[in-house]
């Protein structure tokens, strides 16, 4: 063996020692919750916790508001239908079965924490 291998090798082995050492002291984390105050609001909790679980990672809900019901449908078909030829989705759903009876009841149970703030003095606009 040439002279200063042995210490060589007994320099890296400890160099590899410590960052063993080091990285399974650190904790790492997935999500960026951490960067929030300790005081969040239900909303952002809501958001935080579906994102950490991954149920709803990779799922996007889009709402098209504005036009009459006719074009909003178009809209939401042709959108529906460049997405799904565009191959970069899984699934393109359209509104049609996207979440199991369990998310759902989940999803309407926390269906205010969505949207924008509903104050109970409020009257509702008629459904579509």
């Amino acid at each position: 063996m040439k002279p200063g291998v042995g210490r060589s090798l007994v320099a890296l082995a400890i160099v590899g020692a410590i960052g063993w050492i080091t990285a399974s002291q650190l904790e790492f984390r997935a999500d960026l919750s951490f960067v929030f105050p300790d005081q969040v609001s239900e909303r952002t909790r809501f958001l935080t916790d579906r994102l950490s679980d991954r149920s709803a990672q990779g799922t996007f809900l889009i709402a098209i508001e504005g036009g009459d019901e006719g074009a909003r449908q178009r809209l939401s078909l042709e959108f529906s239908r460049a997405l799904s030829a565009k191959g970069s989705f899984e699934r393109v759903a359209n509104g049609a079965g996207i979440v199991t009876p369990d998310g759902f009841e989940y999803l309407f149970e926390n269906r205010y924490l969505l949207g924008p703030s509903w104050k109970p003095d409020e009257e509702f606009s008629s459904p579509l």
